[in-house]
């Protein structure tokens, strides 16, 4: 969907538990999208977002959080040292089904900018009718506006 091509992908070196090693980081800058993981799928590990969002911001980069399955750890006493950080970063995707086990798909995006989110995917044509409220399809890529 972010339309990047695999040519502009870098991966940064991880330690045995899938965690990125920040000291690794390629050269960032203003264009770069750092993508940080809470709860690796094979060992649970959780990147260290604190550090990684100190570099990636000092250049202006934007850190999004996956956080499918971890994201949800924060909110434990006995997680809160381990997931430091997490609040700096600018965006976050979790799931309800996975970690709560709700009983239906139900990703998130939590996004600290509203225009950067609502411009992500903001699309425009001449027949589209706009209203006083909230236009669904300016906060999800589905253009559709039933909740599902």
């Amino acid at each position: 969907m972010l339309g990047l091509g695999s040519d502009n992908v870098e991966i940064v070196p991880a330690d045995d538990q899938g965690r990125m090693r920040p000291d690794e980081m390629p050269k960032l800058d203003e264009a770069s999208l750092v993508v940080a993981q809470v709860g690796n799928v094979n060992s649970g590990a959780i990147d260290p977002i604190g550090a990684i969002c100190e570099r990636a911001h000092a250049v202006g980069s934007w850190v999004h959080v996956d956080g499918a399955f971890g994201l949800w750890a924060r909110v434990l006493p006995s997680m809160r040292e381990i997931c430091d950080g997490i609040e700096k970063a600018d965006s976050w995707s979790v799931d309800a089904h996975k970690t709560l086990n709700v009983p239906y798909d139900s990703g998130m995006i939590l996004c600290r900018d509203r225009e950067a989110l609502t411009s992500a995917f903001k699309a425009s044509a001449s027949y589209f009718q706009w209203s006083e409220h909230r236009d669904s399809m300016n906060f999800r890529p589905s253009m559709s506006t039933e909740l599902a």
